[in-house]
C-alpha cells in the first residue's frame, strides 16, 4: 500500500511537470516566428529622413507580417477544444495564449515597435491593413491571457472531478462553485452566459462520465455487497450535489442583490446528471435487496427452518433475478432506453414480490410448527437476529400478532382449566390433596407466567391493545391463582 501510494505520487509529480514543460515549450516556440530585419531602430524620424533603402526593408517586413498575422490569428480560431472536460476548456486558452504570445511579444518589442513608427512617419500605404491585423490580435491575445488567468484558478477544483474519487467530487463542488462565481464576477469573458453556461456543462459532463465510467451494472451486483452500496451511493450523491450545490450558489447571488443572477440552461446542465441520479437510485435498490435476500438466506435460515434445499433454490432464484439487468444490451443511463430500463426494474421488482412470497412460507410453516406461544416467540428472535429484507420485517410484526393471539388463546385456556378444575383438581398419585392442588394451581400459573416473562421486550405488549388485552387477562389469572392458593394453604393450617 505504502508503494502504491508513492508511485501515484510521483505519477501525479510527472504528469504535473509534463504539462508545465509543454506549456514552457509552447511559450518558447510558439505556432508562428516574424521575420524580423536585423536592423536597429534609434530615432523613427531620423531613420525615414535618412535611410530610405532601410526603410523599403521595414517595408516588406511588415508587408510580410500583415498576412503571417492573420494567419495565425485564422489558425488559432480554427482550432476547437480538444476533449468535452472542464481541463479541456484551460488547455484550449492556454494553447491559444502560448502560441499568440509569442507573435505578440515579437511584435511588440521595443525595436519592433519603433520599425512599425517609421512606417508610420513615411506615411505607408502598408500601414492600415497592418494595424488592423495587428489589433485583431491583440484582442485575441489579451482574452486569451485574460481567460488563462482566471481559468487557472479554477483548475485545482477541475482536477479534482476529473481525477479524483467521488468522495473528492461531492467535496469539491461547493467550493468550485464559489470559485466560478469569482470568475463570473470578475472576469471581463466568463460574465457572459454565452461563456459559463458551455463550461458548467463540461462539468457536467465530467461528472456524468466518472459515475457511468465508475458504475458497471454488468459487475457491481456480483461484487461484495457493502462496497457496491457504497460507491453507487457516493455516485448518486455527486449527481444530486452537482445540482444543489449549482441551486444553492443560484439562491446566494439572488440574495445578494448584486451581479447578474444565473440563468443557464437547466435542460442542459442537469437533465443528465438528474436521470443518472435516478438510475443510481434503483441500483441502490437492486443492491440494497441483494444485500438483504442473501444475509435472510444465509445458514441461520437453513438452522431456524431445517428446510436447506428449499432455501438453496430461493438463493438461486436471487442471484438469477438480476441477469436482466446485467445483460441489458443498453446503456441504463441513457436517457432513451428509460422505458426498457422501467421494464427491466419492473420485472426484478416482480421477482422479489415472488421470492418474499416463498419466504413467508418458510417462515409461516417454521412457526406453524410452533407448539406454543413461548416457543414461536424463541424462533422469533431468532429470525430477528438474521439481517432481514423489509419484506421479511413485515413478516416479522404480523408474527408478533399471531403470537400474541396464540398466547391470549394459551392464558385463556388456562383459565379455564383453573375455574373448572379448582374445586377438584388432578392430583398425581399418592399425591397428598393439599398441596396437590396447590401444585396443580402454581404449575398453571408458572405455564403463563414463563412466557410472559420473555414477551417483557416486545414492545407490542405496551403499545398495541392487543398487547395490553392479553397483558390484563394474565393479570386477572394471577389475581384469581394466588389467593385460591393462600386459602388452601391457611385451610390446611
Amino acid at each position: 500500500k505504502i508503494l502504491e501510494e508513492r508511485f501515484n505520487d510521483n505519477a501525479k509529480k510527472l504528469q504535473k511537470f509534463e504539462q508545465q514543460l509543454s506549456h514552457c515549450l509552447q511559450q518558447l516556440t510558439g505556432d508562428t516566428r516574424l521575420n524580423v530585419p536585423a536592423i536597429t531602430v534609434d530615432d523613427p524620424q531620423a531613420f525615414a529622413d535618412e535611410k530610405p533603402d532601410l526603410v523599403l526593408q521595414l517595408e516588406a517586413a511588415v508587408e510580410e507580417w500583415t498576412p503571417a498575422i492573420a494567419a495565425a490569428v485564422q489558425a488559432q480560431e480554427g482550432k476547437t477544444k480538444v476533449g468535452r472536460g472542464p481541463l479541456a476548456e484551460i488547455e484550449f486558452w492556454r494553447a491559444r495564449n502560448a502560441a499568440l504570445s509569442s507573435l505578440y511579444e515579437q511584435l511588440n518589442a521595443p525595436n519592433a515597435r519603433r520599425m512599425v513608427e517609421v512606417i508610420e512617419k513615411v506615411d505607408s500605404q502598408l500601414l492600415p491593413d497592418f494595424r488592423y491585423q495587428f489589433g485583431v490580435l491583440e484582442k485575441v491575445y489579451i482574452e486569451a491571457k485574460d481567460n488563462v488567468k482566471f481559468l487557472t484558478t479554477l483548475e485545482r477544483h477541475f482536477k479534482h472531478i476529473t481525477n479524483g474519487t467521488l468522495v473528492q467530487v461531492i467535496d469539491t463542488l461547493p467550493s468550485m462553485m464559489n470559485a466560478l462565481r469569482m470568475v463570473w464576477v470578475i472576469s471581463r469573458h466568463y460574465k457572459e452566459d454565452h461563456r459559463m453556461e458551455p463550461l458548467m456543462g463540461r462539468i457536467a459532463w465530467e461528472i456524468a462520465t466518472k459515475v457511468s465510467g465508475l458504475i458497471n451494472v454488468r459487475s457491481i451486483f456480483r461484487e461484495n455487497s457493502t462496497s457496491a452500496i457504497k460507491l453507487i451511493g457516493e455516485a448518486r450523491s455527486a449527481l444530486e450535489k452537482w445540482e444543489s450545490s449549482y441551486f444553492d450558489m443560484r439562491a446566494r447571488i439572488e440574495e445578494s442583490g448584486r451581479g447578474t443572477r444565473w440563468e443557464f440552461d437547466k435542460n442542459k446542465l442537469f437533465a443528465k446528471t438528474k436521470y443518472m441520479a435516478q438510475r443510481c437510485g434503483d441500483l441502490l435498490f437492486v443492491a440494497e435487496t441483494l444485500r438483504d435476500l442473501r444475509a435472510m438466506l444465509g445458514p441461520e435460515l437453513k438452522a431456524v427452518t431445517g428446510d436447506a434445499k428449499g432455501i438453496d433454490e430461493v438463493m438461486a432464484r436471487v442471484e438469477a433475478m438480476v441477469t436482466p439487468l446485467e445483460t441489458a444490451p443498453f446503456d441504463l443511463f441513457d436517457r432513451r432506453y428509460q422505458t426498457s430500463w422501467e421494464s427491466c426494474m419492473g420485472k426484478f421488482k416482480e421477482s422479489v414480490a415472488a421470492i418474499d412470497q416463498m419466504m413467508k412460507k418458510f417462515m409461516d410453516e417454521s412457526f406453524n410448527k410452533m407448539r406454543s406461544a413461548e416457543s414461536a416467540y424463541e424462533l422469533l428472535q431468532k429470525f430477528r437476529q438474521i439481517q432481514a429484507h423489509e419484506a421479511s420485517a413485515r413478516l416479522m410484526e404480523r408474527k408478533t400478532v399471531d403470537i400474541l393471539l396464540q398466547y391470549e388463546k394459551e392464558v385463556a385456556h388456562v383459565q379455564q382449566m383453573f375455574d373448572e378444575g379448582q374445586e377438584a383438581p388432578p392430583l398425581s398419585k399418592n399425591q397428598p390433596p393439599i398441596a396437590g392442588a396447590i401444585n396443580w394451581s402454581h404449575s398453571l400459573f408458572l405455564r403463563v407466567r414463563s412466557s410472559i416473562a420473555k414477551f417483557k421486550s416486545m414492545e407490542e405488549l405496551e403499545t398495541t391493545e392487543q398487547g395490553k388485552e392479553v397483558t390484563l387477562k394474565f393479570i386477572a389469572l394471577a389475581k384469581a391463582v394466588r389467593p385460591h392458593e393462600l386459602a388452601l394453604f391457611d385451610e390446611w393450617k
